[in-house]
């Protein structure tokens, strides 16, 4: 039983720090208040607004910290360097989620 338990806690463990290294473009843009809604940046990533490392993406594209991220609006474009995940932040913390490149 304890060997069951290990492998179990072990598991989780891992499959916990996998999943929080991660997160969907679209949340992210709403956790960074970059967008104002998860479903705006839904639209936009479904009409091939939202560009990853030079490739367009689905809204369901998972972000990694490092990653390039082009956003295309009608009155230009939003290039920004991904710093950080977070399932929430703050508006004071929004900073620290992103750096941009250029607008």
């Amino acid at each position: 039983k304890f060997f069951i338990y290990f492998i179990f806690l072990f598991f989780g463990n891992f499959l916990g720090y996998i999943f929080s290294v991660f997160m969907r473009v679209d949340k992210f843009l709403k956790v960074s208040r970059i967008l104002k809604r998860r479903t705006v940046a839904k639209q936009a990533g479904d009409s091939g607004r939202i560009v990853v490392n030079g490739r367009t993406v689905k809204p369901s594209f998972k972000l990694s910290v490092g990653d390039i991220v082009e956003l295309c609006f009608l009155s230009g474009t939003l290039k920004f360097e991904v710093l950080d995940l977070k399932e929430t932040a703050k508006k004071e913390q929004v900073n620290e989620l992103y750096r941009i490149i250029c607008e």
